[in-house]
């Protein structure tokens, strides 16, 4: 790549993150319906043209936005706990880090769940993010299990939906709906109700070795 190309592929990454960031804005505070792309190009100060040059239409650009809350909210799973620890502590780490996640991009999971319900196209692109998070929890329970640590009934899938669930309808509540209760509150009582509703062994001590908290990212499941 030469100087000038690689100078133009930077100018262009830029004004697509550019496009991204105010795309983001403009949806969180009109609502996917109201938005527009005249919004997106005048808070982002650039013609009508160059949206087109990185995004066919609105729904492309939100489709997008659907892609960076999935890389937000599986870094927040997946970031690894350091030192001794025991099992309740990965387990309450892994929940504060994607509480934390949560938090960051609410009005944006509440748009594109809203958003989800009538649309195909972004439903399918959400239902790949829950696929990807459902996937990181299936692997984490089943190590768990394998190591003797956990005990629960089911299948693993079925209990991952429902831990997952619990997990995310509490921080809608918390974050999204702005129910009145402290972050502490809420860590404690996820992490104490998980441990529980799964059966799991919260005061055995992690070694490197068992890998409970430092799996890699399932591969994402693609839907047609």
């Amino acid at each position: 790549m030469t100087p000038r190309s690689q100078l133009n592929a930077e100018r262009s990454g830029a004004t697509r993150a550019l496009l991204l960031r105010r795309a983001r804005t403009v949806f969180e505070q009109r609502g996917y319906g109201a938005a527009s792309v005249a919004d997106i190009v005048t808070a982002a100060g650039v013609a009508r043209g160059t949206f087109y040059v990185h995004f066919k239409s609105k729904r492309e650009i939100f489709i997008a936005l659907v892609g960076m809350v999935e890389e937000e909210l599986v870094a927040g799973q997946m970031r690894p706990l350091s030192g001794s620890r025991t099992v309740a502590d990965a387990v309450r780490h892994g929940i504060e880090q994607y509480l934390r996640a949560y938090r960051t991009s609410a009005r944006m999971i509440s748009l594109i769940e809203d958003t989800a319900t009538s649309d195909r196209a972004v439903r399918t692109a959400w239902l790949a993010t829950r696929d990807t998070l459902l996937a990181n929890t299936i692997h984490a329970l089943d190590r768990l299990k394998e190591l003797g640590l956990a005990d629960f009934d089911g299948s693993t899938r079925v209990v991952a939906l429902a831990l997952g669930a619990m997990v995310e309808r509490m921080a809608a509540l918390r974050y999204a709906l702005g129910y009145r209760f402290s972050d502490e509150e809420l860590l404690t009582t996820l992490t104490t109700a998980y441990l529980g509703a799964a059966r799991i062994d919260g005061g055995h001590r992690l070694l490197p070795r068992d890998g409970v908290d430092r799996a890699e990212p399932r591969a994402r499941t693609r839907r047609r």
